[in-house]
């Protein structure tokens, strides 16, 4: 395996628990008198979001970035900092993924696209029943011979609450 995907495969799928080691790295921090949190430091709260092509990578949703000034595909890291000024080190950094309204925007999007697709095809289906219900009332008029076959009716789409599928589509009587 090259150098490059044993260093992927090591930061990725690491052997230990990364909140335990970050819990282990602040805990040797605030022990430093050199990095020690005190009176004259501040915490920093940053939700910085950076561009990213495409949707494969996780938590890469369309959202607004601020810094580009505009929305479009990307990720947004929600990072805590200390600093005095002097020292200056990351506490915690948690990607932030709008699951909630990215999954609910989606929903929306494939059910509208579902909806009009179904309203279509019902709307040809009774066109095309309409048509032929009148052109077979025409031919049994004007054969006397057709007279005993039942009345045509035209299509009429069962209510449904979602895209018929064979169970919930309507025959005409």
């Amino acid at each position: 395996m090259p150098g490059v995907q044993r260093l992927q495969f090591f930061l990725s799928e690491p052997p230990w628990e990364a909140e335990l080691v970050n819990d282990r790295r602040l805990e040797l921090l605030r022990e430093e008198s050199a990095t020690a949190p005190h009176d004259g430091g501040v915490m920093v709260i940053d939700d910085s979001g950076d561009r990213k092509d495409g949707t494969a990578t996780a938590h890469v949703v369309r959202r607004w970035l601020g810094r580009y000034g505009k929305t479009d595909n990307g990720i947004v890291t929600v990072t805590t900092v200390w600093t005095d000024g002097r020292v200056y080190y990351p506490l915690h950094a948690t990607p932030y993924t709008p699951a909630l309204t990215a999954g609910l925007i989606a929903w929306q999007q494939s059910r509208t696209s579902d909806q009009q697709r179904h309203n279509a095809e019902a709307a040809r289906r009774v066109a095309v029943s309409r048509q032929l219900a009148a052109q077979s009332a025409t031919l049994i008029g004007t054969k006397p011979d057709l007279a005993s076959l039942p009345e045509p009716h035209p299509f009429h789409p069962a209510a449904t609450t979602g895209n018929p599928g064979p169970s919930q589509t309507r025959t005409s009587p």
